[in-house]
């Protein structure tokens, strides 16, 4: 049941998260940095071009049409915000701090509403300051004043609907974690084949017109939460439409109706019910040493690294020593259970989809795609298990060091899961990409070969890299204080070191009068007039 003042109790609790979440950027320079730079390098630059085409605009002639594909394009950001309220939600946010004195003291709906106020804070720390500057430039360049209000109300509303659907799908989906074996133990397999099923359709999406399919956004102008633009558009010379501005604030009361009282029973559901354990199957560790035959020997079972992979563990770790399996086993079951680590490395994976798409624009997409896997695939396969291997071990590490394992064992066996997992994985998706690229059979084979190249040297230089730069400070994860990702500084060093000669070796193999271009241009202008300056 929850009290009358539930709103008030949501907001304080927000608020609090928030001020929670602005200590942790305090603590950490580099993140607060790189959020500042990326914020005021947005807003600065929508503030620049609306400063440089201010004429331009009061030139057109008025009223300007608001085509279908400004709200379709609004839909598909709608669309993908709130996909990402929901990973973070489900992977971050579906449980708060303190939570037994928490809902010992407040109900769920307050507690679910502060989660949600919290999310909207964080969201308007990145959006304030470009939509403020849209703002100021429509009523610069358009003297419409009324857009002061109409622009801030249309993005708060926008921000505010995203997070309620998507906290919806993120509890939903933190729920099923909760009662289904089956996905607790499998949930990094399932949410990493969602992630390659929605970054395959927008890549499709981004592809499709580079082979004769002509797809445009304006297909979800339908989507009535793509028509926010028509309520920010209201006072200015975009010709809005009446009809859908009053049909995009129904649709924002049936979402928030909807979706708040869809929040508050799931998070009813999650809070006060027992996770399953994704360990047991069924018997327990006594009953299954019980049921052992009586010749049978201990030494033969599998161990409980092994045992905790499941059939992956036979299939990747066969074939080395026992120590060197020892080791990757642990890897393997420290990335299994606990992926949140990994936040960091998807950086790469999103410059690397923003290059695509940058080069579908030019119908380049086709042929950058091969390129990028194979530089891509072969960064994750090093960083994801020996980019930080002291930090990983945490408080085990003098453990770990003083024990028999040698040096060479343990970085073996922080490069065989790399090695068996991402060798076939590389080579399959950068064929699979080039079967509809323009390269020839034998720049594929090239790139191929290229790509295990990447592979062997990334298992080996991630640790080598990790250990000379190691992290041992926690990092903020899916509300985890013990989480330990890697230095942001081997991170740099290690992409360096790897892409850096594997992408002039990739432009050697399918474009290799542009390397001699670059590099003509390089040695006998650009080095020269260096030197000369100095």
């Amino acid at each position: 049941m929850s009290e009358a003042s539930w709103l008030r109790h949501g907001c304080r609790i927000g608020v609090v998260e928030f001020r929670r979440t602005a200590r942790g950027m305090r603590r950490h320079k580099g993140r607060l940095a790189m959020l500042v730079f990326g914020v005021g390098f947005w807003t600065l630059m929508i503030a620049g071009l609306g400063v440089l085409f201010a004429d331009a605009l009061r030139s057109l002639d008025t009223p300007i049409g608001l085509p279908a594909s400004v709200r379709g394009t609004v839909a598909l950001l709608w669309t993908f915000g709130a996909f990402l309220v929901g990973q973070r939600v489900l992977g971050q946010y579906s449980h708060i701090d303190a939570e037994a004195g928490m809902l010992t003291t407040t109900s769920p709906r307050s507690v679910a509403c502060g989660l949600a106020v919290a999310e909207l804070l964080r969201g308007a720390s990145y959006l304030l300051a470009p939509v403020l500057a849209v703002t100021a430039i429509v009523t610069y360049a358009f003297g419409t004043p009324l857009a002061i209000v109409t622009i801030p109300l249309a993005a708060g509303l926008f921000a505010l609907t995203a997070i309620v659907a998507g906290s919806g799908f993120g509890y939903a989906g933190a729920l099923l974690v909760a009662r289904s074996r089956f996905v607790a133990r499998y949930k990094t397999i399932i949410g990493g084949g969602l992630a390659v099923v929605l970054f395959g359709a927008f890549g499709a999406f981004q592809l499709l017109p580079a082979i004769g399919y002509e797809v445009s956004p304006a297909l979800f102008a339908w989507f009535p939460l793509g028509w926010y633009v028509d309520l920010a558009a209201i006072g200015s010379p975009l010709a809005s439409s009446t009809s859908r501005v009053a049909g995009v604030l129904v649709a924002t009361l049936v979402v928030l109706a909807v979706g708040g009282r869809t929040i508050e029973r799931l998070t009813t559901a999650l809070w006060f019910a027992d996770p399953v354990d994704p360990t047991r199957n069924g018997a327990s560790a006594t009953d299954v040493h019980t049921a052992r035959a009586p010749g049978e020997s201990a030494a033969n079972d599998a161990s409980p690294l092994t045992a905790a992979l499941g059939p992956f563990g036979s299939v990747i770790l066969g074939g080395a020593n026992r120590p060197t399996r020892r080791v990757g086993a642990k890897a393997l079951v420290r990335t299994w259970r606990n992926p949140s680590r990994l936040t960091i490395l998807l950086t790469p994976v999103v410059i690397a989809v923003v290059s695509v798409f940058n080069a579908a624009q030019f119908g380049a997409a086709l042929a950058v795609a091969p390129v990028a896997i194979v530089l891509l695939l072969p960064w994750l396969t090093g960083a994801t298990f020996g980019l930080n291997p002291f930090g990983d071990e945490g408080a085990v590490l003098p453990a770990t060091l003083i024990s028999g394992i040698g040096g060479q064992a343990f970085v073996r066996g922080l490069a065989l899961p790399g090695l068996v997992a991402g060798l076939p994985l590389t080579v399959g998706c950068t064929l699979a990409a080039g079967w509809f690229s323009p390269y020839s059979p034998l720049e594929l084979a090239g790139l191929a070969l290229l790509g295990c190249v990447l592979v062997a040297a990334a298992v080996g230089l991630a640790p080598a890299i990790g250990t000379r730069i190691p992290r041992f400070s926690t990092f903020s994860v899916r509300g985890s204080r013990d989480v330990v990702p890697p230095s942001i500084t081997a991170g740099i060093v290690y992409t360096i070191a790897l892409v850096g000669p594997g992408l002039l070796a990739a432009i050697a193999l399918v474009a290799p009068g542009s390397l001699r271009g670059f590099l003509a241009a390089l040695g006998g202008g650009v080095i020269p007039f260096v030197l000369r300056r100095l």
